[in-house]
């Protein structure tokens, strides 16, 4: 299974935002650390992944979820219980 967000596929060198449009935009502290932080999550990494994606397509094949659930034997998949915490 393979997941790309939307906003990973469109390069854009953003800038840094000013402390008000941080706030304003992702409300909550809008200090140095955060926007530095916020910028580099969003920009570094992201210039590759369109032409990644592309090749993922174009070099494999792929079926929907409906489709991969009638195909796997489901009792020989592992289990993984989850507890409340």
């Amino acid at each position: 299974m393979t997941y790309f967000h939307i906003d990973d596929l469109m390069y854009k060198k953003g800038r840094l935002m000013t402390r008000s449009e941080y706030e304003n935009y992702f409300r909550e502290d809008g200090s140095l650390k955060n926007r530095i932080l916020r910028y580099l999550k969003s920009n570094v990494g992201t210039k590759g992944a369109f032409d990644k994606m592309y090749s993922l397509i174009r070099n494999n094949a792929f079926i929907n979820l409906k489709e991969a659930d009638t195909i796997v034997d489901w009792s020989k998949s592992g289990t993984i219980m989850l507890e409340n915490l």
